[in-house]
């Protein structure tokens, strides 16, 4: 039985999965239902490699924190087993990854916005690959209560805006008509009987 190895490339970030078909479940050769290894490698950054488990690690914290950030609630995550965690820092991203041997330092990387984003697109790109049949588990991927999402406003809150404006231009509208405008007809009448009174 040969290995399958499949790749997902973005500018700043690669992943690579090997791994084999599952039989059991009936997968063609062209399949990975057993995840054996992946690399993952970033710019600027030493390559990272793992099994499957720290692949779950690094989506259950990735993952969802993206899902934070764009709905403008981010905040840290870290995954259930603790080797990874991320933080918001100064604009950035902190992602922090644990070794299990006690004498290997953790490894910190500083992410920007479009790395952070690669890096998603690559674990996505994985998650909804129909080659890989596997059923991920994610502890932190829950969907957001409405409460939860900041940008989310009751609809009386939304319309106060526009109601403002509203009334603005009603009023201006009012106090324009109130103003009178001379007609040019009367004061021509008027400067005439100006003219005659000092003629005379």
């Amino acid at each position: 039985m040969l290995k399958q190895t499949i790749s997902y490339n973005q500018a700043s970030a690669k992943l690579q999965v090997e791994g084999l078909p599952d039989n059991s479940s009936g997968h063609t050769e062209q399949t990975i239902g057993i995840i054996s290894s992946f690399k993952l490698q970033l710019l600027g950054a030493p390559d990272l490699e793992g099994k499957k488990e720290h692949l779950v690690s690094l989506m259950s914290v990735l993952l969802p924190y993206a899902r934070h950030l764009i709905s403008g609630t981010s905040s840290s995550f870290i995954s259930p087993s603790s080797p990874i965690s991320i933080n918001p820092l100064n604009g950035r991203h902190q992602l922090i990854l644990r070794s299990s041997k006690p004498d290997i330092k953790p490894l910190e990387l500083i992410l920007d916005h479009a790395e952070l984003s690669d890096l998603i697109r690559c674990l996505d790109d994985l998650r909804t690959d129909p080659r890989v049949k596997i059923q991920w588990e994610l502890s932190n991927n829950i969907r957001f209560r409405r409460i939860d999402i900041p940008l989310v406003r009751p609809v009386s809150k939304n319309l106060i805006a526009p109601l403002i404006a509203a009334l603005t231009l009603s009023l201006s509208t009012f106090l324009l008509l109130m103003i009178q405008i001379p007609n040019p007809e009367e004061s021509t009448d008027i400067r005439s009987q100006d003219r005659s009174l000092l003629n005379k």
